[in-house]
This record gives C-alpha cells, sequence and structure tokens, in this order.
C-alpha cells in the first residue's frame, strides 16, 4: 500500500521550503542501464529534442518520397536520415541490401518493444478495482518506471520511419528491390508478412494504447483544493498544472508537455505522421503505382502527392497555431517554426516536382530554410539544459519566478491574508517541523518514496479516503496522510471522522464501536453478503460540485461480493460478483464527493454487519468454497 515520504528524513531548510531528494538504489544491471539513459534524457529539454527529431524525421521523409533539388538532397538526405533511421540514404552501392537488412531489424525491434511494453504497462498500471489490494506507483519498482520512459521514447522515435518503410515494402519501392521482378517473392514476400505483422502489433495498437494510458493516468478533476474546501470556480487549468507537478505516474511524458485541453496531442501527432506516409509513400514513381505510368502520369502523380501532403500539413499547421498545445512557450514557438519550415519545404517540393528551372534556387532555399530551423531547435535545446540555463541566470544576474496555481499575487484582490499566512507560517512550520525533528520525522533507513501518494480506489471522482500501508508510527507519516485525507475528501469529512472516533472511544460498549470493530478485523474481504440499496450516482469524468447520495435496489441475484474499508475516515465499499453495483458506507457526511445521511449510514452499517454474522450466510460462505474444490 501506501508508503511516505523518504525525503523528509534528509530534508534541508531553505527559506522556509523543504526540498526533498530521493536517491533510488538499482539493484540490477537493467534498471542500472535504463537509469543512465534516463539521467541522459533529463540533462536537456526532451520535449524540444522530440519537436527537433519529428522535424528531421518529416524532412528525411521529404528526401525519400519527393521530388527535391540535388543540392537538398545530397546533405538533409544523410543529416535527417540518422533521427529516421534512414542510413541506407548513405549508400549508392548496395543500398538495397543495407534498407532491406534496416528494415527486418527495426521492425522487429519495433514490435519486440511494443509488446515488452504492454506487458509492462499491464503489470504495472495500478487496478483501480482492487480495492485496497491496488498498486499505487509509490509501490512500482524504480526500474520499471524508468523502462517505460525508455520504451517510449524508443517507440515513439521508430513510429514514423518504421510506418515509412512499411508502406513502401508493401508498394514494393526499389529501395528495397533491385528491380521490380523481385516483388513479392523471396525475401521480399518475407518482408510483406513482416510488414503485416508491424501494422497489427505496433502501427495500428500505439496510438490506440496511447490514448488509453493518456486517459487513465493523466490528473483527473477534484472537488477540493489543499485546505480541504470547495474550489471556488471548479477545477481550473492551474490546478492541473499543480496536479501535473505532483504526478508520479511513469506515462507522464506522453501528456506532461500539454495544456489539459490538449493531453492528447502525442496521440494526434502520431496519426498526422499516418496521414502524412501514406501519399509520400504511396504515391512516388520508384514504386509499382509510378512504374506503369508515362511521363506524363509520373508528373500528375507527384501532383498529387504534393497537394495531398501539402493538404494534411496546413491542416495540422493551422490547428498547432490556433490551439498552441504545450504548456511552455518557448515550445510553442519551436513546434510552431518547424511546422511553418515543412510546409514551405513541402511548396518548394511541389514546384520541384513540375518543373526543372530554378532547381538551384529552390535548392539554396529549402537549405537554408532546414538549417535555419535545425539551428534554433539545437540552440534552444542547449538552453534547456539546467546547468546552462542556472550558469546563463547567474551570467546576467536574472531571478525568475514561478507561481503556485493555487495561490494569488501579493497586489491581487483574490489574496486572503489569512489564508496566506496560514500557508506560509503555520503549515510551513510543521512541515519543516515533522520534515526535521529527530523525534518525529521519518525514520532515516526506511525505505520509501520521495512524497506520499493516496491510492485511488476511484469509485465516484477519482479519489477516495486515502489510506497509508505500511506505517511506522511516526508523526511524520500521520501528518502527510491527514494532509491527503484533507485535500481529498474535504476537512468536513476529517473532522466528522475526528469526532465520530472521539464518541466511539468515549463510550466503548456502543453497539457502533463494535460494529466496526467486527467490520474491519472480521466482515470485509472476500464473499461478504449484502441484500440491500445501492449506489445510484452515475460515475463522472469531471467534479464540478457536490451532490447528494442516491440510491436504488440492487439487482445481484447471489447478493454476495468483495467488500473492503478503509479505517480513516471510516469508508466501506462493497461490490458485487454478478453486477457492477457497489454500495458505500461511511461515517462521514461527505465522501468522494457525495453527500450522506449519517444516521442512514450507521443503519445501514449495522445492518451489513448482522447480515454477514447471521448463521445463514455464514452456512451459505462455506458451502461456496466446499462447491469449488468439488466436494
Amino acid at each position: 500500500m501506501e508508503q511516505a515520504l523518504s525525503a523528509a528524513s534528509i530534508a534541508k531548510v531553505e527559506f522556509g521550503k523543504v526540498s526533498d531528494a530521493v536517491v533510488p538504489a538499482c539493484r540490477d544491471l537493467y534498471p542500472a542501464l535504463a537509469g543512465t539513459a534516463t539521467t541522459a534524457l533529463v540533462l536537456f529539454d526532451i520535449v524540444k529534442f522530440e519537436i527537433m527529431r519529428d522535424f528531421q524525421q518529416m524532412v528525411s521523409l521529404f528526401t525519400t518520397g519527393m521530388k527535391f533539388p540535388a543540392s537538398f538532397k545530397s546533405f538533409w538526405a544523410s543529416f535527417s536520415g540518422v533521427f529516421s533511421t534512414c542510413f541506407s540514404c548513405w549508400f549508392s552501392t548496395n543500398a538495397a541490401k543495407v534498407a532491406n537488412t534496416i528494415f527486418i531489424v527495426q521492425t522487429l525491434v519495433a514490435i519486440f518493444v511494443f509488446v515488452k511494453f504492454y506487458r509492462l504497462k499491464n503489470r504495472i498500471q495500478p487496478n483501480l478495482s482492487a480495492g485496497l489490494e491496488t498498486k499505487s506507483w509509490n509501490m512500482v519498482k524504480e526500474g520499471d518506471k524508468k523502462q517505460i520512459v525508455i520504451l517510449t521514447t524508443i517507440l515513439t522515435t521508430l513510429f514514423l520511419p518504421v510506418s515509412r518503410d512499411v508502406m513502401q515494402i508493401i508498394t514494393c519501392d526499389l529501395r528495397f528491390v533491385n528491380g521490380f521482378s523481385e516483388c513479392y517473392t523471396g525475401l521480399h514476400a518475407f518482408e510483406i508478412f513482416l510488414s503485416v505483422l508491424c501494422i497489427i502489433f505496433f502501427i495500428i495498437p500505439t496510438p490506440i494504447v496511447f490514448y488509453h494510458i493518456i486517459e487513465r493516468n493523466k490528473p483527473q478533476p477534484s472537488l477540493y483544493d489543499k485546505e480541504g474546501l470547495l474550489r471556488e470556480g471548479g477545477y481550473t487549468d492551474a490546478n492541473y498544472r499543480d496536479d501535473l507537478k505532483s504526478n508520479l505516474s511513469p506515462f507522464k511524458g506522453l501528456y506532461e508537455p500539454y495544456e489539459r485541453r490538449w493531453a492528447y496531442h502525442k496521440v494526434v501527432v502520431m496519426v498526422m505522421k499516418l496521414l502524412i506516409v501514406l501519399p509520400m509513400a504511396i504515391m512516388v514513381a520508384s514504386n509499382r503505382v509510378g512504374s506503369n505510368l508515362g511521363s506524363s502520369g509520373v508528373s500528375g502523380l507527384l501532383l498529387s502527392q504534393a497537394l495531398a501532403t501539402i493538404a494534411v500539413l496546413s491542416v495540422y499547421a493551422i490547428w498547432c497555431w490556433s490551439t498552441r498545445p504545450f504548456l511552455n512557450s518557448t515550445d510553442d514557438v519551436l513546434d510552431g517554426v518547424s511546422r511553418l519550415t515543412i510546409l514551405i519545404i513541402s511548396l518548394i517540393g511541389l514546384l520541384s516536382s513540375q518543373t526543372d528551372a530554378g532547381s538551384k534556387i529552390f535548392g539554396a532555399f529549402a537549405n537554408i530554410l532546414a538549417g535555419i530551423s535545425s539551428l534554433a531547435a539545437a540552440v534552444m535545446i542547449i538552453s534547456g539544459i539546467p546547468k546552462f540555463r542556472s550558469a546563463f541566470k547567474n551570467f546576467r544576474e536574472q531571478a525568475s519566478f514561478t507561481q503556485n496555481g493555487e495561490e494569488v499575487l501579493v497586489f491581487s484582490k483574490k489574496l486572503s491574508l489569512e489564508k496566506a499566512r496560514k500557508l506560509r507560517i503555520w503549515h510551513e512550520f510543521w512541515d519543516v517541523l515533522f520534515a526535521q525533528d529527530a523525534e518525529y520525522r521519518l525514520p532515516s533507513k526506511k525505505d520509501v518514496k520521495g512524497k506520499y501518494e493516496p491510492i485511488q480506489l476511484d469509485y465516484k471522482y477519482g479519489s477516495s479516503p486515502p489510506y497509508l500501508i505500511p506505517f511506522a508510527g511516526t508523526v511524520a507519516e500521520r501528518h502527510a496522510e491527514n494532509k491527503t485525507i484533507c485535500a481529498f475528501e474535504s476537512v468536513q469529512s476529517y473532522r466528522s471522522a475526528i469526532l465520530a472516533a472521539v464518541n466511539m472511544r468515549q463510550d466503548l460498549s456502543s453497539g457502533l464501536f463494535r460494529d466496526v470493530a467486527l467490520l474491519v478485523h472480521s466482515v470485509c474481504g472476500l464473499d461478504v453478503f449484502w441484500d440491500g440499496a445501492v449506489e445510484s450516482n452515475e460515475k463522472h469524468s469531471k467534479a464540478t460540485c457536490e451532490c447528494e447520495r442516491e440510491t436504488k435496489p440492487g439487482s445481484s441475484q447471489t447478493h454476495f461480493g468483495k467488500a473492503f474499508c478503509v479505517p480513516f475516515p471510516l469508508c466501506v465499499v462493497i461490490r458485487f460478483d454478478d453486477t457492477k453495483e457497489e454500495t458505500i458506507f461511511s461515517l462521514s457526511p461527505i465522501v468522494t464527493g457525495v453527500k450522506r445521511n449519517e444516521f442512514e449510514s450507521r443503519a445501514q452499517l449495522a445492518q451489513f454487519v448482522a447480515q454477514n454474522m447471521s448463521p445463514e450466510v455464514r452456512r451459505r460462505r462455506q458451502v461456496a468454497p466446499i462447491a469449488i474444490a468439488g466436494h
């Protein structure tokens, strides 16, 4: 279950803030190599690198599919081939043999990497329906997280070149055969089979899997702020950006660079790449499609290819310029410049395909454009290196300030002095005290993660009462858990849970105390029985306001299912074996954004315990394992 703040034990005070430092231990060679690679990735701005990579892959695609002046192709075909695995573009002799070798290797690698990525995703992705057995991201090995980052980078890098080569293999491009007589026979027939496998196990499923990963892992709207109070104005884009910073999913690289509305931008990019690859790989004169056409037919084919490509690029460029999907404005600028450069280069390709006049001018212009865009990307990547950026700021004697989405500027009319004092003085004092004091802080040798992450049971708004396991008995752990309970379940829910616990301790002979004890230690688990009302509140993807609890008669035929219990604030969730219905009991007036009647919940809780402690239900519970065993 949940593990708490490891970095608190080694924290240091920096002007009222606690800086955490976590040094993960690598236990075998593969995670160590993964750690080395991910360290290399964070040394520079990976987002800008991906923008430049996509730009160079487009240039490589143009040099292999469109008609360009020789002065442009001679350099950029080789340079951009590094980013597009077009190493066969470097050779003039035995080019087909080299291309076939590279195709087989990269296709097998792409399929292998996707299968490994998919299996690893299924193994480490938290199962939100597993109750308290759900694994949170805090419980996933650091080596597995780093593998996900590396595999994701490999998949996005191979997507365009592999898609291009697959289309060229299917259309029997002369890049892979020495003559059309070799088409669909021998080695080429095997490559056709490999291409079909690649389409099924890599090209089609990759964007689909990425879409579902983003949908499941991006920050979900929450009703309450960090103080446990209902958000004014609902969940905003600023709240989303703050949640991105604390998001521990290893898949966050798929959606972290983008605004909340455009979290699926990487999937859009992959779809656009496919749409551009189709005309560039199919509508060419060097394959079976253009081999039977005369000179006039080839000219018309290249014209159609260029127009189709320009149409897709124009739609894509206009969409990117109008939406500005990146969180970082410099990324929007670099992406916009790259889109404009690619669009102009494609226009030069259109003119070059229709006339040989002015080829030198076209070639020089295309070279200058590609060179300037590549140079700008390189400068932005270098300037994004943290050490370089810090040294440059020190040299210029500059200081930059960031604003928390939960806070407001000092001179803003929205500033609440009471809340600011509480956050800046009271909260900071206790956070630093519990992090550093030897009596309260976490055990320094305890192998826990850098942040306390609540387990997500997701039975209404994507949040649930958090539950800290294992608990080492330190004040710092309980402090972190209490803060998270307030943020996820509202301060009102926390206060009512405290009051209920105090009342039960004052009257240990009460029926409620007995029911809770039986519930926690004996009843919850597998094969529990409930014959009563179930929840009818629909699950919402966007939490904007609290709502009243709605119930309906249950449709389960057996009335058996599994139940898990979060002790504080007390919350019991029952899920039935034969239906998708669920029932939730709680002593708090608000749980997961749903208002509840405390007296009704207590009566249902007592009824639930009584049903499961009855002799008939006990007998039926014992019959099921015996029947399964075949006795």
